[in-house]
């Protein structure tokens, strides 16, 4: 069988989708995540169709907002 090799982008899309889902587990909802970083929801939604939009700043900040412990930011961010 071929090996698949992602995309660069592929890979942050996927790696962002795990912090959004891990929000979703807690329950919070996508409106008070893009209510925290000041953004609107259609921007909220773009960067979540481009991850390379999303600033490092901005996953920081999500994920301080989720209360990410260490080693789950430590798996998001490789």
């Amino acid at each position: 069988m071929p090996t698949v090799f992602l995309t660069k982008n592929q890979k942050r899309k996927a790696e962002v989708q795990k912090i959004i889902n891990y929000a979703k587990a807690d329950g919070i909802q996508k409106k008070e995540m893009y209510k925290r970083l000041g953004i609107s929801s259609s921007a909220f939604a773009q960067k979540q169709n481009d991850p390379g939009t999303f600033t490092l700043e901005e996953l920081w900040e999500l994920m301080d907002f989720l209360h990410t412990p260490e080693e789950r930011r430590i798996d998001t961010v490789k």
